[in-house]
């Protein structure tokens, strides 16, 4: 097996040598990971050890593989250009917005034609019909080249990594220039293509949209055009992984293909014993390929492929092996499959249903006598609990009717995919219709009972990992100190056990109490402010700049479960653009929300972007406030908020809107991205700009500040939450000796991280960086 992994990789090696490939180094490493896994292989757990080591060594690599691959287009970062790309993908579409995988061929920037190589994500909010794209189609549009965001746990740079994804743009407008004739085109992905289409169009004509939705979502992993409220549903349910399809799925097929072999009679001929076992590999492999190969349902297929090939050569089947050396496998071919999360979920989903299944069986089985429910209700509990911290760790979320719904969905499940794969393979018309109906039904009780469950009040908890962790220490430490008070006789143990149990419960009581705390929340891109009032009023000012919405609402929900935050009492959207209304109509349906402020001179100006506005605050139920110049209002008794700009009335005004927020004696000014132009406006109108605190924006060279507008707010700390890329700009610099020669602090996001400003309860201000 040795000689065959080392002549299997030989020829890549080579390639890589000569051919000076990026990921030459992690082949490099995963090869010979593997052949050293192979050579000590006489013991049984050597697969899953070299498994974590290689993940582990794997992260090193992974950090330095990205800058690598940006190196032809990084001069093109957030620069205007015109692209020039072909779709390589399937296109999905969903909410208004089309997301194509498109290979970059060539982009112009200032007259001057660069070759480029390298996958781009393009989301498209085009009034066109979008499924008219398809794949192999030669599109051009302008667009800005940007870099996925990185952000916290969820790293969607290193997420679109995974499928070899350096950029992300957007656009609203594009040119096909080559209708499917590309080519470079990969005949397989063609046929595929077109089957997977086919058989989507199928599941349209004979389903409404939302069953047709959750069918393609089952059945062939396409799962974006599922509705949001039947997704959040499914979510706060806990069943969320019946529309990703893993394990459970290729699972099911495996049951019904051998269904189908006994009732055939198939199984009494001898040539069966291999047969067999090769049809299960080949549905398992053609299964994953056509659901998209994600890398959960790689797992699957991978440790599918790997039974079956122990059954065919008569070895004992080892499932901890089998799944350690899918991951590896998986890793080899893909390190930065190490970051997604629905490859861990999967891959701690199985081991708890390997490992800790068996130990709980029994203990359930005195309580349940009926041996099915209490298997399924073992399966189900061992699965959530080697999960559960991942969960959380990614979701700061935990669904708590989880186990009911599992044992009521998952045993609906068998008949559904028993009929999906017929309605899938026949092709007759009657018999289709015939089936769907059964499927109808049975996507009608999974639809009223995730309904159901996610509408309880207590159905999902939102929990920081941080305190997950505290409570799981807490708990250990309290049974072990009971343990000791208990049994030892040693009063020192026992005083020092009491002592230890009494600090670790007061750690998860302490909450310091402060008077307003300006946190910013990393989204990836550009600005999003929390302001916390005496720990009670709760506002967002903006969502941030990043192209991917939910990507960008995902990272704010993270930091407001993170702080112990389930509402949000006001949004404030200083600006009207097409990202941040985006994200926070994403952000709604993700966190609830009192009051949206938006500026009433923008709503005029931008109807569209306030009619997405308006939309999204009354699905969610939120008020929603337009202001003007001199409009204000209390926040709370000790805080109010007044507008200062812009003025309608006056032209040529950005339209952004400034207003200070006042605590007591304290006050704070934000300025959004105020032009020039609109900061003579503010001071030939104002009397009185001063505040304590200022609020910058690093939107670009004309927003910061100048001396004449410094004098007259006055303020003793100014801040901008910075990604620390514009640091060295000529307007930064000159901004930071300006302040610094009016005696103001100034605090800016740079390596060591962001600004937090906090005005205490006696007015004191701090900032910690």
């Amino acid at each position: 097996m040795s000689r065959f992994f080392t002549c299997a990789a030989t020829p890549y090696l080579l390639t890589c040598l000569f051919f000076d490939t990026e990921y030459f180094d992690l082949y490099l490493f995963a090869i010979t990971a593997l052949l050293i896994t192979r050579l000590i292989l006489k013991k049984s757990a050597i697969i899953p050890v070299m498994t974590i080591i290689f993940s582990i060594m794997a992260m090193v690599p992974c950090q330095n593989v990205y800058n690598i691959q940006a190196k032809s287009f990084y001069s093109l970062i957030e620069e205007p250009v015109t692209l020039e790309c072909v779709v390589c993908d399937m296109p999905s579409f969903s909410n208004g917005k089309a997301t194509y995988t498109v290979k970059m061929l060539s982009a112009i920037h200032k007259g001057e034609v660069y070759s480029l190589d390298g996958k781009a994500t393009v989301y498209c909010y085009s009034d066109s019909d979008d499924s008219l794209v398809a794949y192999g189609d030669v599109l051009e549009f302008k667009t800005k080249l940007t870099l996925p965001d990185e952000d916290g746990l969820f790293n969607y740079r290193r997420y679109l990594l995974g499928q070899k994804i350096s950029v992300i743009c957007q656009t609203r407008d594009f040119a096909i220039t080559n209708k499917g004739k590309y080519d470079k085109l990969n005949p397989l992905l063609i046929g595929i293509y077109s089957l997977r289409e086919y058989l989507c169009k199928k599941c349209d004509r004979f389903f409404s949209a939302d069953v047709s939705a959750f069918v393609k979502a089952v059945l062939l992993g396409e799962a974006s055009m599922l509705p949001s409220d039947i997704k959040n549903d499914i979510t706060r349910s806990g069943i969320s992984h019946i529309i990703s399809v893993s394990g459970l799925h290729l699972s099911l097929i495996m049951v019904i293909l051998n269904f189908f072999f006994a009732a055939v009679g198939f199984k009494k001929y001898k040539c069966s014993i291999i047969i067999i076992p090769v049809l299960n590999i080949l549905c398992g492999v053609f299964a994953a390929i056509i659901t998209g190969l994600s890398p959960s349902v790689s797992r699957a297929a991978l440790m599918l492929v790997i039974s079956n090939i122990s059954f065919l050569l008569q070895r004992e089947k080892d499932s901890v092996n089998s799944l350690s050396f899918a991951v590896l496998i998986l890793l080899i071919i893909n390190p930065f499959a190490l970051y997604d999360v629905r490859l861990i979920l999967s891959a701690t989903a199985v081991l708890g249903i390997v490992l800790v299944a068996p130990k709980i069986n029994p203990v359930i089985s005195r309580i349940i006598k009926n041996t099915r429910i209490s298997k399924l209700l073992s399966i189900t509990l061992a699965a959530q609990i080697l999960s559960l911290p991942i969960t959380v760790l990614y979701f700061n979320t935990v669904s708590v009717v989880s186990v009911i719904t599992n044992m009521i969905i998952v045993p609906l499940m068998f008949p559904f995919m028993f009929l999906g794969v017929l309605f899938l393979a026949i092709p007759f018309n009657s018999v289709s219709h015939f089936l769907s109906g059964g499927m109808w039904l049975i996507t009608q009780i999974i639809f009223k009972t995730s309904h159901l469950f996610s509408a309880l009040p207590f159905a999902q908890a939102e929990v920081d990992f941080n305190t997950f962790a505290k409570v799981s220490v807490m708990i250990v430490v309290l049974l072990t100190a009971t343990r000791i008070i208990a049994k030892d006789k040693s009063t020192p143990k026992r005083c020092i056990a009491l002592a230890l149990s009494c600090a670790v419960m007061l750690t998860m009581c302490v909450r310091l109490q402060k008077g307003v705390t300006i946190t910013p929340i990393n989204t990836g891109r550009g600005e999003c402010s929390l302001i916390q009032i005496e720990n009670k009023i709760n506002i967002l000012v903006d969502c941030g700049n990043s192209v991917n919405y939910e990507s960008g609402s995902s990272a704010i929900k993270r930091y407001l479960t993170k702080a112990g935050i389930g509402k949000v009492d006001y949004i404030i959207l200083s600006t009207l653009t097409e990202i941040n209304t985006g994200t926070f109509a994403a952000l709604t349906d993700k966190v609830k929300t009192g009051v949206v402020i938006i500026p009433e001179y923008l709503s005029q100006e931008n109807n569209h972007l306030a009619e997405r506005v308006f939309k999204a605050a009354s699905d969610c139920g939120a008020s929603v406030f337009m202001m003007d110049k001199d409009d204000s209002f209390s926040l709370c008794e000790n805080a109010k908020i007044n507008v200062l700009a812009p003025d309608g009335a006056v032209s040529g005004c950005n339209g952004d809107m400034v207003f200070r927020i006042t605590y007591g004696e304290r006050s704070i000014l934000f300025t959004g991205s105020i032009d020039t132009f609109e900061k003579q406006l503010l001071l030939r109108n104002r009397s009185n700009l001063k505040a304590d605190i200022i609020k910058l924006s690093d939107g670009g060279e004309y927003t910061w500040v100048d001396d004449t507008f410094t004098d007259a707010v006055s303020p003793q700390v100014a801040f901008a939450f910075t990604d620390g890329r514009g640091n060295d700009s000529p307007a930064f610099v000159k901004t930071k000796e300006l302040l610094t020669e009016k005696n103001t602090g100034f605090y800016y996001g740079d390596a060591d991280g962001l600004p937090e400003i906090n005005i205490n309860s006696d007015g004191r201000i701090e900032v910690i960086k």
